[in-house]
């Protein structure tokens, strides 16, 4: 009876290829689509008893397949005369086909080579071997060291021994290389599966995915100052709304670039006396914008302090100095306007155990000029050698004060 789960011919009540329980009454073979069992259960029919001998999978299906159809012809007498009529019969031959889920391996359940009976081969000739390679082995050393036996009837013996040995090693090799063929054959049916099922699979990728876009509603800009003097900077900060927006590209845009300039993180500069716009714009054109009042009275300068020598009186190693501007620590920038006043002073001492020291300084008025284009102011310091061989002789050195705008 055949199994309406693997196919398989078996007996009793339990299949021994799946170990499902046996029907009743033989189910009938769906011919058009060539499963085994009917036609509504032909595409779920799953092991669950049995496993696919390459990955131990249980989520297995059988498939039948015809294998040929073979005609009989048999006659008998007719009972009122001798002639006799002929009858022909014909029977259509079937195997299983079992098909993993899991690996897409196929294998033929009725064949000796399932899984149970090839694990059983397997450990059966690594047992086998085992026993054939030690028994050349113990066979040589016992006919080496019997010397009661002929000299050439011992070498023969072990010459015998080891020609057996490598006879069935190479009997082995054969039969494992038939299988693997075998396999190989096998596989033919598993590329097929699984190139219909990559088919599929590309073909079900190929299909356009559809990526929600969240488009930005408003933009709102803010800033640190609404007036600015000329060479002052503030930066402006773009909120986007909403803030998942797909697109958050800004672009950044002044009105007058001869009053306030802005680059493309958000950092404005006032350039020239006025009035302007700064604006930051979206992709989908949703824009945000924030006024400046640039005052021309005042800007920003620029300051660098460096002081020279210019004497040829070889006096003094190591000097240091000091300079201020209004009594205070020099500062890298000012706050400038037209009739400001500025003091630079400076100051230079020799260090050694009688220091020498020497100071000045210089009061300064900016001009219009000096605020457009910037200035420089100039302290000249000296400082006398008070005793040694060069007594009496000085040290020169002029500082710059440099304002740039």
């Amino acid at each position: 009876m055949k199994c309406i789960n693997c196919g398989g011919e078996s007996t009793g009540k339990f299949c021994m290829f799946c170990g499902s329980e046996m029907p009743e009454n033989q189910p009938s073979v769906n011919i058009t689509n060539n499963f085994f069992g009917s036609s509504s259960d032909s595409g779920n029919m799953s092991n669950s008893g049995g496993r696919c001998p390459k990955c131990g999978s249980s989520s297995i299906n059988f498939k039948r397949e015809r294998t040929g159809t073979t005609s009989r012809s048999n006659s008998r007498s007719k009972l009122f005369t001798s002639g006799r009529k002929r009858r022909t019969q014909s029977q259509t031959s079937y195997r299983t086909i079992g098909l993993c889920q899991n690996c897409g391996f196929a294998w033929d359940p009725n064949s000796s080579s399932a899984v149970g009976s090839s694990e059983k081969n397997s450990n059966l000739k690594w047992w086998v071997l085992g026993w054939i390679f030690v028994f050349p082995i113990s066979l040589t050393i016992l006919m080496l060291r019997n010397k009661s036996l002929n000299k050439w009837l011992r070498y023969g013996i072990i010459a015998l021994a080891w020609i057996i040995y490598f006879a069935w090693i190479g009997s082995a090799m054969s039969n494992r290389k038939k299988k693997s063929e075998s396999s190989e054959s096998s596989g033919a049916v598993n590329n097929t599966i699984s190139t219909t099922i990559n088919e599929t699979e590309t073909t079900t990728s190929s299909e356009p995915t559809t990526e929600t876009v969240i488009p930005v509603e408003n933009v709102e800009l803010t800033s640190n100052k609404d007036t600015l003097y000329v060479g002052e900077s503030d930066t402006v900060t773009a909120n986007i709304f909403p803030e998942n927006a797909t697109d958050a590209l800004i672009t950044w845009k002044s009105s007058d670039e001869n009053v306030i300039t802005v680059d493309d993180n958000g950092r404005v500069t006032a350039v020239g006396e006025g009035n302007a716009t700064v604006m930051a714009s979206s992709s989908n054109g949703k824009m945000g914008s924030c006024n400046y009042v640039v005052d021309g009275s005042k800007r920003v300068m620029h300051v660098k302090v460096y002081g020279k020598r210019d004497d040829s009186n070889n006096i003094g190693e190591d000097w240091s100095h000091t300079y201020l501007i209004n009594d205070e620590n020099v500062e890298m920038q000012y706050l400038v306007a037209v009739g400001d006043s500025f003091k630079c002073w400076a100051e230079y001492v020799e260090e050694d155990s009688n220091p020498d020291k020497g100071e000045n300084s210089v009061e300064y008025k900016v001009t219009q000029e000096d605020f457009d284009n910037g200035f420089d102011i100039q302290v000249e310091v000296s400082v006398k050698e008070n005793g040694g061989s060069n007594s009496g002789k000085a040290a020169h050195y002029i500082v710059t004060f440099s304002f740039t705008p």
